[in-house]
């Protein structure tokens, strides 16, 4: 039986495949085409496999984030998108195979974030080359909030009251000014914890293409007039994700992220959303303050794992140990 070819799909032909297809989340869409396209040191690439009939009957979507000048890698989050395991084992090779040919001469690695643990997916990275290391996540039902708050420990809930009490605030960004203060905060976040930050020109992307659609919401938390804290969630087809977050560390005295998180998903359970996925916590049994963070919000933990393909092992190697240093963990 002859294989479906795999193509670069128009915007079109890429819309009506996701609008029919399940278990397929925003960051496998054309609206995260266009969010990334518009952003600076990013490039997405799509690519469908098309059936007997013409039609595009699988997907994947790439982003490749230039890291530093001629240093870029490439990631996959939720992808391939197919019908099936039977159909990601073949079609979903095809893809993946496609893909790691265009970007492998422009990138560093390819890394894939699967959103659940699935076989099927850790079958076809192996098949493509691409080495599994553990993973964590947590997800929080959102159909009973109640029974979620007294998950918490009574430490959190203790933070959150706090927040209440000492006058925290949430307002939408809306404007540039707004945007600036997302920035600096999410900035903030990222040097005390470590990790490199998207170019600012990707927030704004956001802010302008997914929240008119309802389908990312970006806000601040406010003590006193001050932004002291920000997160950027998406809301797409019932989940809420947790995707970027940033925080003023004078103001944690006030459980400001604890209070944000809670707020957000009082909205999302309102809005009708039924899971909220935060994003990733790192690898298991780390010393990770977001992961420790995450799971004292009596989450269901998950390990999908995260899958890596090296194109250029010696100098991938060489930056991680750059990195370690930097981040001061002792190199394995």
């Amino acid at each position: 039986m002859r294989r479906p070819q795999v193509v670069r799909p128009s915007a079109i032909e890429l819309r009506a495949f996701v609008d029919s297809a399940q278990n397929v989340s925003l960051f496998q869409s054309p609206e995260m085409l266009d969010v990334y396209g518009a952003a600076k040191r990013c490039k997405p690439a799509a690519l469908g496999a098309v059936g007997v009939d013409g039609s595009i009957i699988a997907s994947l979507i790439s982003v490749s984030f230039r890291d530093l000048p001629g240093i870029s890698h490439a990631s996959i989050r939720g992808g391939p998108v197919c019908s099936s395991n039977a159909e990601l084992l073949t079609t979903g090779l095809d893809l993946l195979q496609a893909h790691e040919r265009l970007v492998s001469p422009k990138t560093l690695y390819s890394r894939i974030y699967p959103l659940a643990p699935s076989e099927a997916t850790s079958e076809v990275a192996r098949l493509c080359g691409f080495a599994r290391t553990p993973w964590t996540n947590y997800h929080i039902p959102l159909n009973d909030l109640h029974g979620q708050w007294e998950k918490l420990s009574p430490a959190r809930r203790k933070g959150i009251r706090h927040g209440e009490k000492v006058g925290l605030r949430l307002r939408d960004v809306r404007s540039f000014a707004d945007l600036g203060n997302c920035v600096h905060l999410l900035r903030l976040s990222a040097r005390r914890n470590r990790f490199p930050l998207q170019h600012a020109s990707l927030f704004s992307s956001i802010l302008g293409r997914l929240v008119p659609k309802g389908f990312a919401r970006m806000v601040l938390a406010e003590l006193d007039g001050r932004a002291v804290a920000t997160r950027i969630i998406l809301l797409y087809r019932g989940t809420l994700y947790d995707w970027y977050a940033g925080s003023d560390s004078e103001f944690h005295r006030y459980h400001v992220d604890e209070w944000l998180v809670w707020e957000l998903l009082r909205w999302g359970s309102g809005r009708g959303a039924s899971d909220f996925d935060f994003g990733g916590a790192g690898t298991p049994n780390s010393v990770y303050g977001p992961r420790e963070f995450k799971k004292r919000f009596g989450g269901v933990e998950i390990e999908p794992g995260r899958f890596t393909c090296l194109h250029y092992p010696h100098l991938a190697r060489l930056l991680e140990f750059v990195q370690q240093i930097y981040q001061g963990v002792p190199a394995a």
